[in-house]
């Protein structure tokens, strides 16, 4: 290649722009960028109005007219006084940050499984690896995130997902807990659901050993179930789970505010959460769940007891990395 070649040619260079990267865990893919450079965002009310909450997110989410994702994350470092808040003011401040998460179609989202490990995995690459801990603050609590090894622009993150809840109330309006319970999704499709919070809503439905997992219609059943405002006032995720053996479950996902994904790291801990409630697996031990991508993720309980932390494990690579106009 020629040594003068410019990648953005001088003339364009002025024109507003935003550096991202993207990447990836499992298939689910994620834009992230940083917000200290939102707030250069100044002209044409962008940062005046919701634009950048919304109108941003769903423009450069679209996988035609953008730079496509499944979902946006802005992180946000905290400053000095929220460190001390947090009571990690023995925390280098570069490894404390916000999680602000946006779904592809421009809806605000709690949190991603994917997304933290991916985040995590960004913010250790760009340290050339040198910082392998991080911590995220999402709404009042911190999730901390773990490299656990690393090849070229690909690792392996753990991270933590919180503790389950049975009895989200906001979430779900019906009487909880809710595990196995006979749903009808029309006159003649039924099925059982569980219901579970990880932060964000999550159904779960877990099929019989005569059931092809692949075959089912889930858009269509995520449809019936989106419909149901009534009972899901903010939406809810939907999970098809299918035994393969012994502590091995392979999992579809239907993202609130996406669709069906690759992978869905909330899910594959929410999946897990009912399994273990249910006494499918013991509490020790570490489920495989086998998603879409064909990869797995590795959920565990940090204190072996359904009321603990929940830990979520996988891979993460680094897609690309560039500019988008606006």
């Amino acid at each position: 290649m020629d040594s003068n070649f410019e990648f953005i040619p001088s003339h364009l260079r002025n024109l507003r722009k935003l550096s991202f990267f993207k990447l990836q865990g499992l298939g689910n893919d994620f834009i992230i960028v940083y917000f200290e450079q939102l707030k250069n965002i100044s002209e044409n009310n962008y940062s005046t109005s919701t634009w950048w909450q919304t109108g941003f997110a769903k423009s450069i989410c679209d996988r035609n007219f953008g730079v496509g994702a499944d979902g946006l994350v802005i992180l946000r470092y905290l400053n000095s006084q929220e460190i001390k808040d947090l009571k990690l003011s023995s925390v280098n401040y570069k490894k404390v940050l916000e999680f602000i998460l946006f779904n592809a179609d421009g809806t605000r989202a709690e949190i991603s499984g994917n997304g933290l490990r991916c985040s995590a995995f960004l913010l250790s690459l760009n340290s050339n690896y040198k910082e392998k801990e991080f911590y995220f603050l999402i709404g009042k609590e911190l999730r901390k995130a773990n490299l656990i090894s690393y090849q070229d622009i690909s690792g392996n993150v753990r991270v933590q997902m919180g503790r389950a809840n049975f009895y989200d109330n906001n979430q779900f309006k019906f009487n909880l807990p809710a595990l196995n319970k006979p749903f009808e999704l029309n006159s003649y499709i039924k099925i059982k659901i569980s219901a579970v919070s990880v932060g964000n809503p999550h159904l779960v439905t877990i099929l019989g050993n005569d059931k092809d997992i692949d075959s089912i219609d889930l858009n269509n059943w995520a449809d019936i179930i989106k419909s149901k405002k009534e009972i899901f006032p903010q939406g809810v995720n939907f999970h098809l789970v299918k035994p393969i053996k012994e502590f091995t479950y392979k999992i579809r996902s239907y993202e609130r505010g996406v669709g069906e994904t690759f992978a869905c790291g909330s899910g594959a801990t929410a999946v897990s959460s009912v399994l273990w409630k249910l006494n499918f697996v013991p509490l020790d031990k570490t489920i495989n769940i086998i998603t879409k991508s064909g990869e797995s993720l590795f959920v565990s309980l940090e204190e072996n007891s359904i009321d603990g932390q929940i830990l979520l494990e996988g891979s993460a690579k680094l897609v690309s990395a560039g500019y988008w106009f606006y």
